[in-house]
């Protein structure tokens, strides 16, 4: 589009913080398009169709908005949409990569030095969808947590902030439990490793089972409050689980995850949280260089 001039108006249209990184996802779709061999006669050209396709994402402006922004029909915008999001999902699923423990180690930042074992850090995230006319659909998206009905996604996050594990999507009924076992994450890790989670994955067992070490905070139990050592660990934990929160919330910009999910729209979801955390993956890391153990990471290269 022409209104797009420098990288704040795309990052504000769209998300993607380099108008160089727009060209870059344009040239790789292209050439997947050329090994699909595609042959489709679209109005728009790649690079506005995958432009068009991170505006609905980033500002879930309605699809009549975005055929009047492109000039073109509200039913050719709604299949450019479709279309380009399993485009994309063939290009971004290569961003999210379950990493190594050496790099993993290579790249412990300093609020995990009494964590240095974690090799991933998991939680879940929730958005509304349309109630639907499905009574099953009903029953198994029903959130009672949020009173409504939503859909439910497991991150695995590195210690760094990087996305390396994005699950399928679920109804809101599932537990985080559930999906954990379901995703089969656990048997990613090797034994000694670390997994990080908060209070609503009671996964001891399965822990246990493999060999892995379980960074959870403390449950007060029947206590009014906790002991000084589950206060300080809680802390520590605490400050270490703060950046998978703001990962958590670089996704949450975008406002399709913001509003309530047309239920028409649900089958592409899990496509679509895999090409907004590629875009998260490709953007500004969340932890600052200084936050980093330079001294270690000179010893490991």
């Amino acid at each position: 589009m022409e209104l797009i001039r420098s990288d704040s108006n795309l990052n504000a249209l769209t998300g993607i913080p380099k108008i160089t990184y727009l060209d870059q996802i344009t040239k790789i779709s292209q050439l997947v398009i050329n090994k699909l061999q595609y042959n489709i006669h679209f109005k728009l050209d790649l690079r506005e169709r995958i432009t068009m396709t991170f505006m609905k994402l980033k500002l879930d402006l309605t699809f009549v908005s975005l055929g009047v922004f492109f000039g073109i029909s509200n039913s050719c915008c709604t299949n450019y949409f479709l279309e380009t999001i399993d485009l994309l999902y063939l290009v971004f699923k290569n961003v999210i990569i379950w990493s190594p423990k050496k790099v993993i180690q290579r790249n412990m930042p300093k609020c995990f030095d009494n964590f240095t074992n974690t090799r991933v850090i998991l939680d879940c995230t929730e958005t509304r969808v349309e109630r639907p006319k499905c009574l099953s659909c009903k029953i198994r998206s029903y959130s009672h947590y949020k009173g409504n009905n939503t859909i439910k996604c497991m991150i695995g996050i590195a210690p760094d902030g990087l996305i390396t594990f994005i699950s399928k999507i679920y109804g809101g009924r599932a537990s985080d439990k559930h999906i954990l076992n379901e995703s089969c994450i656990l048997d990613m890790c090797t034994e000694g490793d670390g997994i990080m989670v908060d209070k609503g994955f009671l996964i001891e067992k399965e822990c246990s089972e493999r060999g892995l070490i379980l960074h959870r905070p403390p449950f007060l139990g029947k206590n009014k409050q906790l002991k000084l050592e589950d206060g300080m660990f809680n802390t520590e934990i605490a400050r270490a689980r703060v950046h998978v929160e703001r990962t958590i919330q670089r996704i949450k910009i975008f406002k399709f995850f913001q509003n309530k999910i047309p239920w028409a729209l649900t089958p592409k979801v899990s496509k679509i949280m895999v090409v907004i955390g590629g875009v998260v993956n490709i953007s500004r890391p969340t932890i600052a260089e200084g936050g980093f153990n330079t001294s270690e990471i000179v010893n490991n290269n």
